[in-house]
């Protein structure tokens, strides 16, 4: 659920960079009050700016040396370039129209990051944390297509659980839990 926390915390940080009203941040799949945008956090891991990457969270496990579970935590954010040749559309914050530097997108996201980790309170906090993701989730009541191991399931993205695996509903009604994939709207 970490990533989830940090989707939040990216949510949180971009709605105090950008100027206030210029992006809406959310499901509602509304235009941003002046034409630039709409930011979106796209499951499991993906911030989406008017439907292209922006930025990016990974994560990685591993064992320390007394047996003990280590998480790193990797953001990325397209602040001066998007990378090109994707199989997906990016975009960067100068391309939308926002003229930032690293290190206000970093106080902002390093700020957003504790508040988010607070709201956590190492798991507690799983159901608040979800509910915000969900909030600001992109592609929840519209088709979604998620690859996984070659195999291309379609359907309804309906919800993100309290595990946060994506539920959808397929053609036929049948409920299919996703917990890893490559989703595409």
């Amino acid at each position: 659920t970490l990533g989830f926390v940090a989707g939040v915390a990216m949510q949180t940080a971009f709605a105090r960079i950008l100027p206030q009203g210029a992006v809406r941040i959310g499901i509602d799949g509304a235009d941003a009050l002046d034409g630039r945008g709409r930011v979106a956090l796209k499951w499991p891991n993906d911030v989406l700016a008017d439907g292209a990457k922006v930025s990016g969270i990974l994560l990685e496990m591993a064992k320390t040396p007394d047996g003990r579970n280590a998480i790193v935590i990797g953001i990325g954010v397209n602040v001066v370039a998007a990378p090109t040749g994707l199989p997906y559309p990016a975009t960067s914050l100068r391309e939308l129209g926002y003229e930032r530097s690293a290190e206000e997108v970093f106080a902002a996201l390093a700020d957003a990051w504790v508040e988010a980790f607070s709201l956590w309170q190492d798991g507690r906090g799983v159901s608040d944390i979800l509910e915000r993701w969900r909030g600001s989730a992109a592609g929840i009541g519209a088709p979604v297509a998620v690859q996984q191991d070659g195999v291309v399931r379609r359907g309804i993205f309906e919800t993100v659980d309290s595990s946060g695996r994506l539920v959808m509903r397929d053609d036929d009604g049948a409920r299919i839990v996703i917990t890893a994939g490559d989703v595409h709207f």
